[in-house]
């Protein structure tokens, strides 16, 4: 019995079903923060040692690749599915590997002497998600070589090997390949999720094929602003080969990195780009009557810095342009760019271990609809001192305290209110856009019904639809210290996680989707100052003395201080600003 034991062959992994080993493939394959075992503190963790995902995260994978050949075949789904490529060498040593697979192009039935298994590997080895942060720069251990052959690499990636793509992560300097090889009308590649990384004022989207972008649902372009050719594009304006343009999928758009000052003033700018346009719109001999009768034309708004004037042009373009036209769009996102904290008080208000230090007044806030300054509890305790006889040397020096920290804050808290004005004159221009073209639409169907030429209304009504979602426009916090490497490769493994959830659910209703961890579910910076207050707040402790005003003679305690950093919003910011 023990000699037919020992002649029994073994369980071997290869034997397994195709479906079992393709599952325990994609098992294997590395999950979101697999570098960090075990969960670390908060208050000592070194962000700048993380490594996502870890760098021994594919050894499980390749151990079954090398198991045998049906367990190879088996692994090259999961490990071409989102390769993250940082330097040239990565980029070149890929496109030479997916290059091996590639069947010729030729007239029907040329290639049916093929090796099959040369097919099978070019479908195993289709990625779903590229991470091409760098644009050509040279890293560690690239050589010229490397660099020579960046852009006949990226060519053959994106042009002959991925054709199947989900998300993309791309980087632009002025001198790559990066925008000029992805926008080309060869590319066949369609991915719903795409993230820009500009390095460069003005990429020039005019000479691009932007066919690429045909199918985006979530597009996020870090400090690119979108001119009229993308604009165009997207509304379904531009001049395009294929009939996808008449109703762009787009449902989220993030615009990063804005100038800080893009929303001040945004309501007069608003009335008058409206005034402008209707003066451009008379013919010169009314505006010749008109400046004859002492009406000269609008003036442009003085002393507005450039990227100001830009950003506020393009956010009225994409709400009167392609916000009646895009009939999924339901958010625009946009990150300011960070502003510098405010200098630390010279007396800032102390705060007892058991104070409450950063309390929201839930019922101020709706009352004006803005942003009040007063701190409530440090006010109440003031109040409360007051009563209890507070001497008038005391009193006189916490209304001196409270005047300065006034103008501390004043300019910043006007700031944030004008930026939430802005917020909503760019969230109701696109209400008024969308309802004029449907009463534009509405109009033109009744021409119709009277007998006359349908070409026109039959246009208007294929570009609107009273079902379109109503936008919502966000203003959420800027990542510390930009959209960095790491930053973008976090972003990039939350958009994978993303698109794979995406494809396992059930297809759902047009509109906003629920948080998916990616950039596109950051909160408003509005929200976070009424439920995430102390994340604009700074403390540090210090030792307070009772008895005494001095050392000399009190009792000491440890206290902490609070202050504001004016980085974000707080509540009630009206009432304060004088």
């Amino acid at each position: 019995m023990a000699e037919e034991d020992e002649h029994k062959p073994g369980l071997r992994l290869d034997l397994l079903p195709w479906e079992i080993l393709t599952s325990i493939a994609t098992h294997l394959r590395p999950r979101p923060h697999a570098s960090i075992y075990p969960h670390p503190q908060a208050t000592s963790m070194d962000l700048s040692s993380v490594t996502i995902p870890s760098k021994t995260a594919m050894n499980d994978l390749v151990s079954l690749a090398l198991t045998s050949r049906s367990c190879y075949l088996a692994a090259l789904p999961p490990v071409y599915y989102a390769p993250a490529l940082i330097s040239n060498k990565q980029v070149r040593l890929l496109a030479n590997s997916l290059a091996r697979d590639i069947i010729p192009r030729g007239p029907p039935g040329q290639n049916e002497g093929l090796d099959r298994d040369v097919q099978a590997h070019h479908r195993l080895r289709q990625p779903h998600h590229l991470f091409l942060p760098n644009d050509g720069l040279m890293m560690a251990n690239d050589d010229a070589s490397d660099q020579t052959e960046w852009a006949p690499s990226l060519r053959n990636i994106f042009r002959t090997s991925c054709s199947r793509l989900d998300s993309v992560l791309l980087g632009a300097r002025p001198d790559g390949a990066m925008l000029s090889e992805f926008f080309d009308s060869e590319v066949v590649s369609r991915p719903r999720r795409v993230t820009i990384l500009n390095f460069y004022s003005s990429p020039p989207f005019s000479t691009y094929s932007l066919l690429p972008l045909a199918q985006c649902t979530h597009l996020h372009l870090i400090q690119l602003i979108p001119r009229d050719p993308l604009i165009n594009f997207l509304s379904g304006l531009a001049p395009s080969s294929s009939p996808q343009a008449r109703h762009h999928p787009l449902r989220t758009l993030r615009l990063s990195q804005l100038h800080s000052e893009s929303l001040l003033d945004f309501p007069a700018y608003i009335t008058w780009r409206r005034a402008s346009d209707a003066w451009n719109a008379l013919t010169t001999s009314e505006r010749r009557a008109r400046t004859n009768a002492g009406v000269p034309p609008p003036a442009r708004p003085a002393r507005v810095p450039a990227r100001r004037f830009e950003a506020q042009e393009t956010l009225y373009s994409l709400a009167t342009v392609a916000g009646p036209r895009l009939r999924d769009f339901g958010c625009l996102i946009i990150e300011l760019a960070e502003l510098s904290r405010l200098a630390e008080p010279e007396d800032a208000p102390l705060l007892g271990g058991g104070a409450t230090a950063i309390a929201v007044d839930a019922t101020t806030e709706a009352a004006t609809g803005v942003l009040q300054t007063t701190n409530g509890t440090i006010d109440a305790a003031a109040s409360a001192e007051s009563e209890d006889g507070e001497s008038a040397n005391e009193q006189l020096r916490r209304e001196v305290a409270d005047d300065a920290e006034r103008a501390r804050t004043a300019s910043r808290d006007a700031y944030w209110i004008e930026t939430r004005a802005g917020r909503e004159a760019l969230r109701e221009l696109f209400e008024e856009a969308r309802r004029d073209a449907v009463a534009k639409a509405g109009t033109a169907a009744v021409t119709v019904g009277n007998g006359q030429e349908g070409e026109t209304a039959a246009s208007a009504e294929t570009e609107t639809d009273t079902g379109m979602p109503s936008v919502e426009v966000r203003i959420v916090a800027p990542r510390p210290g930009g959209w960095s490497s790491d930053e973008c490769r976090q972003d990039f493994e939350a958009q994978v996680q993303a698109c794979d959830l995406q494809s396992r659910k059930r297809p759902s209703g047009v509109g906003v989707e629920e948080d998916d961890g990616t950039c596109y579910s950051d909160p408003d910076v509005f929200w976070l100052a009424e439920h995430r207050p102390w994340l604009s707040y700074h403390g540090a402790s210090m030792e307070e003395w009772e008895g005494r005003g001095d050392t000399e003679g009190g009792t000491g305690r440890n206290a902490r201080r609070w202050w504001w950093t004016g980085s974000l919003p707080r509540v009630n910011a009206g009432a304060g600003t004088r």
